[in-house]
This record gives C-alpha cells, sequence and structure tokens, in this order.
C-alpha cells in the first residue's frame, strides 16, 4: 500500500531515521526524528519523570506538614492529615515499590499531624 506520496511504507518496526523520512517535508521529518529519540529514551526518561515526580510530593508533604504543625491550627491540622492520607491511597493504588514507600510516609506524617 503506498502513502499519499506514492512511496511504499517502510517495514513494521523501522527505526531508521533516514528511511522515515525519506520523500517527507523538513517539520514532519523533525516530528520523526523527535518521536524516534523518545522511543529509544523511553523507559529511562519515565523512570527519570516518576522519580522527580515522587521526590517533589513527598518534599512537598514535608513542607506542609512543617507548616501546619507550626501554625498551631487545629483545623488546618485535621485536614491536611485528612488530605494526606487521601494521597496515601491513591499512591498505594500505584505500582512498584517506590509508590508504596510515599504512601508510608504520607501516613506516618498524618499520624505525626493528629498526635500533635
Amino acid at each position: 500500500m503506498r502513502n499519499v506520496l506514492g512511496q511504499e511504507p517502510p517495514p513494521a518496526g523501522e527505526r531508521d531515521a533516514a528511511a522515515l523520512t525519506a520523500g517527507i517535508d523538513p517539520n514532519a521529518a523533525a516530528l520523526v526524528r523527535r518521536t524516534l529519540r523518545l522511543v529509544a529514551d523511553g523507559p529511562g526518561m519515565i523512570f527519570v519523570a516518576g522519580s522527580i515526580q515522587l521526590a517533589q510530593s513527598r518534599q512537598r508533604a514535608d513542607q506542609l506538614t512543617a507548616q501546619a504543625l507550626a501554625s498551631g491550627d487545629p483545623a488546618q491540622c485535621a485536614d491536611l492529615a485528612h488530605q494526606l492520607i487521601d494521597a496515601a491511597a491513591q499512591a498505594e493504588q500505584q505500582r512498584g515499590t517506590p509508590w508504596q514507600a510515599l504512601a508510608a510516609h504520607l501516613r506516618v506524617l498524618a499520624a505525626q499531624i493528629k498526635e500533635a
């Protein structure tokens, strides 16, 4: 089956940028090359992005907990404890040890707030 340019499509699974970009306009070629880079780097980049998200979530939870405890406002503390428990439940739904560790950490923070 030929494409709109009358060319045969590359074989399924083709990863050669030159083969995939032959005869297409420069913008489409740039998109193909970027897609190939994402496919090649995908698993590693997904891991890095997930790790950053987890670290930021943990750091933000720690900051909010410190602020709530410093405020001494029982309503603010109760609200944050509830939010932390909800966030822990959501983290527990994710697969992987890092998410489970985050969930455990959030539950510890919630317990600290409730004890204060």
